[in-house]
């Protein structure tokens, strides 16, 4: 008889230890975070908006290759230029070989199921 006591009485306490576990979750207070989301999967990379783009005095912006999903890049000190795409799970290089400021060549090097980044 003891023995029943005693697992109901752990068995009690466990209940109650989670119902108070439950209580304090339920009176978490909720935060609202304002900001601008732009998803961009779904925002095209158009003349018009790379013209809109303010930067500062003496900069100046122009495409250098096009590549789809990019995650992180580095630059290697030859000026190539690696990014990491999660999605295919791969590293491609992208390398201006006449100088015009524009990658004329684009090779993956490197395959892993979700890749992500890259350091040189």
């Amino acid at each position: 008889m003891k023995k029943i006591i005693s697992y109901a009485l752990v068995v009690f306490s466990a209940f109650s230890l989670g119902a108070q576990t439950i209580q304090a979750q339920k009176t978490r207070e909720l935060k609202v975070i304002t900001g601008t989301y732009n998803d961009t999967a779904t925002i095209e990379p158009t003349l018009a908006r790379i013209k809109s783009l303010k930067l500062p005095n003496g900069f100046s912006i122009a495409k250098f290759a096009e590549i789809e999903n990019p995650r992180m890049l580095a630059v290697a000190p030859d000026g190539t230029v690696y990014v990491s795409q999660r999605t295919p799970g791969t590293l491609t290089m992208l390398k201006d070989t006449n100088g015009d400021g524009a990658a004329d060549v684009q090779k993956v090097v490197a395959e892993k199921k979700q890749l992500h980044g890259v350091y040189i």
